[in-house]
């Protein structure tokens, strides 16, 4: 479950910043 919450917190990361360029 660790490296599970690693993944969603890199992937939520890498999605917010995304959000930013397109905005």
């Amino acid at each position: 479950k660790s490296r599970l919450k690693q993944v969603t917190t890199t992937l939520a990361a890498v999605t917010q910043q995304e959000l930013l360029e397109n905005n």
